[in-house]
């Protein structure tokens, strides 16, 4: 026997019903990174650093770039920090998970 599930969704009167699969039950959920550390979200290229180890960097600064799938993204944290290590150099390539910097929360 498949372990699903049906739930029934209401929208402005129109009922739609969906099927919870084991595929979607065995899904990993995600989890909150460890505080102080700061990893890659998905694979790609570091073509830009913009912070040295003792910076301090204010919320929505921009940390690094990643460039994935031709698209170049720029990460930041939602909170000011002070860079501890930087883990990843210009020109790496990194792996989904990967550690790019250590940090402690700034007061």
């Amino acid at each position: 026997m498949t372990q699903t599930g049906i739930i029934q969704i209401d929208t402005n009167g129109a009922k739609y019903e969906t099927e919870f699969t084991d595929n979607y039950l065995e899904n990993i959920k995600y989890k909150l990174p460890e505080q102080g550390q700061l990893k890659a979200v998905i694979p790609g290229l570091i073509t830009d650093i913009k912070v040295s180890s003792g910076s301090k960097l204010k919320k929505g600064k921009t940390i690094l770039v990643l460039e994935a799938m031709k698209m170049l993204n720029d990460i930041f944290i939602d909170f000011d920090i002070i860079v501890k290590d930087i883990s990843v150099s210009v020109g790496d390539i990194v792996v989904k998970n990967q550690l790019l910097i250590t940090y402690e929360r700034a007061e």
